[in-house]
């Protein structure tokens, strides 16, 4: 674009020069587990605790999502999305609401669950024609002065957020006192298999860590690390915290099989307050894994959590040695220890390869890919020719160079280049040579966009 500036300088201004990235999602958590309301197998993200139980509602014994959020956000959780899963027995609280003895109209719940038994309608006559109110004890909806049955199913499918109306008969419906809707079932027995089938739907999302609240399946813990895996040969990297049993002895913690860079594992399990009694309870390592994700959800990519205490927790059920804390160490474990409030031992992944060991540096190189997609973007479409390519470099180092000066990377090479077939296939290679920091290794990257 050339812009002509009097008297008589001509500016031409190219828009690949003014070009500069942006990291995508950043400490975003994303959850699979069951609840009692709210959407199902799709991605719900919420911004609180108290955003997610206007979603999700109440916490029940056999349920997850609840207990692992309250801990995820005490713990310094912001952004999180949520996919609610059933064991394929979910189901619609209801009830018919009468003209005479003939069933004239349905009232069911907006979402499967039992919650909706919560739900209570009214209906009281208003001369010739009726007003009902609908309310679950928080939420109250009125329908006044209402003529028809068509008219109230109108009404409140047009603004009701606790439930649906079909018209049965055109007889207008009888006057009822404050009566439940019935019949609601959470689907709360899920399998491992569902869980997975919730994971599938984040992967058109992004995430930063991944969870399945309360679940401690080592064969899950494994789906949960190749969801990860492949996620990240799509561009969409991300790392799955999840913990121990109940009571599970550090034996069989250590023969658990998952190792990987994308994967922590918490352990023991920690006492928190129960929202249902008000009394403290002792949960699994799995539900301590949601404090931790959500401890990293609140730092920076390069800091550290390690000797980090933990908000929401008020003990850990099983109080390690120093020898057992070194045992588990080793073995790339991630324990809580109680001293000076409840902390983490040390931030580390379940790699077995050293340069992996360290979640910052997972977490940093996860940064710095991102990025440099996020500037490729921007050059898709361009020619691919030296000026091109040499503006592209001058955006991934400015992006690069702010990562030393933050103290993200201790340093980094940066090389954009392309064969004569690459240009004509319209492929470009960014090869990156960075050493994170707190870390003695280089990680080498190399990032083909097209």
């Amino acid at each position: 674009m050339a812009e002509r500036i009097l008297p008589g300088v001509t500016v031409d201004v190219r828009a690949e020069g003014l070009t500069t990235t942006t990291v995508g999602a950043v400490n975003v958590i994303g959850i699979v587990g069951t609840a009692n309301w709210g959407p199902l197998s799709t991605a719900t993200t919420v911004s609180s605790l108290a955003e997610a139980v206007d979603y999700f509602k109440t916490d029940d014994t056999n349920l997850t999502l609840i207990k692992a959020l309250q801990l995820s956000y005490g713990a310094g959780a912001s952004t999180v999305r949520i996919v609610r899963i059933e064991d394929g027995n979910a189901d619609y609280s209801a009830l018919s609401l009468l003209n005479g003895t003939v069933a004239a109209m349905t009232i069911t719940a907006y979402y499967k669950g039992t919650y909706g038994d919560n739900i209570s309608v009214t209906v009281t006559e208003n001369g010739s024609n009726v007003d009902v109110k609908i309310t679950d004890g928080v939420v109250t909806e009125y329908y006044i002065n209402q003529a028809t049955n068509d008219l109230i199913v109108a009404a409140i499918n047009a603004q009701s957020s606790l439930v649906t109306a079909a018209k049965l008969t055109s007889s207008l419906i009888d006057a009822v006192t404050a009566t439940n809707l019935a019949g609601g079932d959470d689907g709360e027995s899920v399998t491992d298999g569902d869980y997975v089938t919730g994971m599938t739907v984040l992967e058109g999302e992004d995430i930063n860590f991944l969870l399945c609240a309360g679940q401690e399946s080592d064969s899950l813990h494994t789906s949960m690390d190749t969801h990860c895996q492949n996620m990240a040969n799509v561009g969409k990297e991300r790392i799955a915290v999840a913990g121990c049993d109940l009571a599970e002895d550090i034996a069989t913690i250590k023969a658990r099989s998952t190792k990987s860079d994308r994967f922590i594992f918490i352990c023991p399990g920690v006492v928190v307050l129960d929202t249902l009694t008000g009394a403290d309870v002792t949960r699994s390592g799995a539900y301590a894994a949601s404090a931790i994700a959500g401890l990293l959800s609140g730092y920076d990519v390069q800091n550290s959590i390690t000797n980090s205490t933990i908000a929401g927790i008020t003990d850990v059920e099983d109080a390690y040695s120093d020898a057992e804390l070194k045992d588990l160490l080793q073995d790339n474990r991630c324990p809580i220890k109680k001293k000076n409030g409840i902390r983490v031992s040390r931030g580390i992944t379940t790699s077995t390869i050293s340069a992996w060991q360290q979640i910052t540096t997972r977490r940093i190189v996860d940064y710095v890919k991102s990025g440099v997609r996020n500037a490729g973007d921007d050059f898709i479409g361009k020619l691919n020719n030296e000026r091109i390519r040499s503006a592209l470099k001058g955006v991934l180092d400015s992006f690069l160079n702010d990562l030393v000066f933050n103290e993200v990377l201790e340093q980094y090479t940066c090389a954009v280049s392309a064969t004569r077939q690459e240009e004509i296939a319209g492929v470009c290679k960014v090869a990156i040579s960075m050493q994170p920091v707190f870390s003695i290794d280089f990680i080498e990257c190399t990032i083909y966009l097209s």
